[in-house]
Order: C-alpha cells, then structure tokens, then sequence
C-alpha cells in the first residue's frame, strides 16, 4: 500500500493576521510561501520523508523548503546555494508524525529560488500532480498585499484560491520599479524566475505571466522616471520574458500588463518628470497593443474610487477584491 491516500497541489498559504504596512514580506518561516504541495498519509506512513530540489537563488532562504506537519511548523531544508546552485539535490528527514497526517511543503519564500522536483513517502514517490493553467505575477506592493487585512485578501493572493490557475505564484513586493530593474541588469534574473526552466512549473494548457508595475516608476522618487522611458522598460522587458517562452515552446503563453492602480484623485498629477498616471497608464496599452498576439492589456486603474483606498496609493480590501474581480476575468 502506497503511504499516500491523495495530494493535490495548493496554492493557498498560511498568512499571520496582523496589518502589513511592512515594507519586507512576512518569512515563509511564518507560514508563507509563494507554492506549495500538499499530501494525506495514511496509517501506514513511518515518518520518512526525501525531498529533491533545485535551488536557483544564492540567498539560501528562498532557496530553502519549510515543512509543516498538521499545519504546524516542523521544519527548514536548506540547501547547498553555492557549488551545487542550479543542480538537483537530495534531502533525506524524519518528521516524526507516524500515521496519519497531512504534509505541507512549502518552496521558499517570496522570491524566486527553489523548484521541488520529487517527493517519496518511506521510500515510495508521491506523484506531483500536472499543472494545467499556471500564472507568475510580478508586482509591486499592491501585487505583494500590502493594506490587506490579512496580506492574503491582496488580489494577487486571492488567484491562489479562486482562479482558474492550479499554479500561482506572487512575486510582488514593496519598492519594486521597472526602471531599478532595467538600470541595475536584472531582466535576465526575472525572467528566469517568470519562465521557469523546470518542466513540472509549465503548464500544459496554459501559462501566464502577469506585469504590474508602475507606481513606482511613476512616484516621485529616485526610481522616477518619464511615462516613455517605462514604455521603452517595459518593451525590453516584455520582449525579453518572449524569447525565454519561445525557445522553450511553452503552451498557451500570454502576457497580461496591468495598468497603474487606482491613486487618489487629487494625487492624480505629474511626478517630478512630467509624466502623469494616464500617460504611463497609455504607455502600457501601446506595449501591449504592439504586441496583440500575446499581449493582453488590464485597465486596473479604474477598478477602485477614492473610496476603496487605504491610502494614496494602496488599496483597502474592497479595493483588492474590485482588482481581483478584474484580473480573475481576464482572458
């Protein structure tokens, strides 16, 4: 008898209900984790538990799996980031949950930097299950929840656990700019990260990749730039995250780039380059329309009201179930 009844892969996460005005994401140590796989033992199991992975990030905690039994806490596996980073590697523990019991993997945190690749129960694999529709999102702090009570009512959150996607990842955090990417050469890093080169990552009907950014290309600010300068970000950016998924020949491949977010009415005005929110918003659409064949353009902007704001520029979880109700329905 195999020591599994069943697993299924979930998206779903464990959140702290606490305010998130924080600028760092909570530590998947505290019950968060960008994806996860879940498993129901059956009486027989003894405890053993092997992992392989592959870790893709030299920080060693996104590089990093954390184990839960019975949504407790058991455990971290590091793995070796330095002369094994980007290889297979192996971790042999003991959980010490004889029995019945359910196991929950969790891949890093936030960032990037750990794909699981095999699971075996006391020696007999547990079969990951196929991934049909998978979304990546990379965002900002309105990606990443912030002024979500929980984070988990953040919209980008919410598509792990009502969307058509059975594969979700948030890469979003606070302060992230497309100009500080672009400048500091890192479009080569992200890509991997929203292309994953891993085969059990791709879906096999469809894979989407989701752009939203802007405030803080639009924020007066030493990321500040003109609304043509990020329309030039954007098309390398865009441009580049193609090449990687068609030399990969990854099915039902899109792109969705998302406007700005809502900002405050009367904030609505042009930042220290002389670009205003409805220009970076056109900037976006004109990337996108270019691009038509795998492009689509979201208009989030509208999807809020003053109302709907926990300040000028972060939604409240009104405003973060109206982006939801968006996104969810885009195509």
């Amino acid at each position: 008898m195999k020591p599994q009844t069943n697993w299924y892969r979930g998206n779903v996460g464990f959140f702290t209900p606490a305010l998130s005005s924080d600028s760092i994401p909570v530590p998947y140590w505290v019950h968060v984790g960008h994806s996860e796989v879940v498993f129901q033992t059956n009486p027989s199991f003894q405890g053993q538990v092997t992992l392989s992975a592959v870790p893709t990030n030299t920080n060693q905690d996104a590089s990093a799996i954390s184990v839960f039994v019975d949504g407790v806490y058991n455990q971290t596996i590091l793995f070796d980031v330095n002369t094994l980073l980007n290889h297979q590697q192996t971790a042999s523990i003991n959980v010490g949950a004889v029995g019945s019991h359910t196991i929950t993997i969790q891949e890093g945190e936030r960032d990037p930097g750990v794909f699981l690749t095999d699971v075996t129960l006391d020696g007999s694999p547990v079969i990951l299950p196929s991934i049909l529709r998978s979304y990546s999102t990379m965002g900002d702090s309105v990606s990443m929840g912030v002024f979500g009570v929980p984070r988990s009512v953040g919209w980008a959150q919410k598509m792990k656990r009502g969307s058509r996607f059975d594969s979700v990842t948030n890469l979003g955090q606070s302060g992230y700019a497309l100009s500080t990417m672009i400048n500091g050469g890192a479009v080569g890093f992200w890509v991997s990260a929203l292309i994953p080169s891993t085969a059990a990552y791709v879906g096999n009907v469809e894979n989407v990749v989701a752009l939203c950014l802007g405030l803080n290309d639009w924020l007066t600010s030493a990321s500040s730039t003109t609304a043509a300068t990020y329309q030039t970000n954007l098309t390398t950016l865009v441009d580049a995250i193609k090449v990687a998924a068609d030399a990969q020949k990854i099915p039902g491949f899109k792109v969705m780039l998302h406007s700005l977010t809502w900002i405050l009415s009367s904030a609505q005005l042009p930042n220290d380059k002389g670009s205003t929110p409805a220009q970076f918003n056109a900037a976006v659409q004109a990337v996108a329309t270019a691009r038509s064949s795998f492009c689509t353009f979201l208009n989030v902007f509208n999807a809020c009201t003053d109302a709907d704001m926990a300040d000028v520029d972060h939604p409240n979880n009104v405003g973060h179930g109206k982006i939801y109700n968006v996104v969810v329905g885009a195509t």
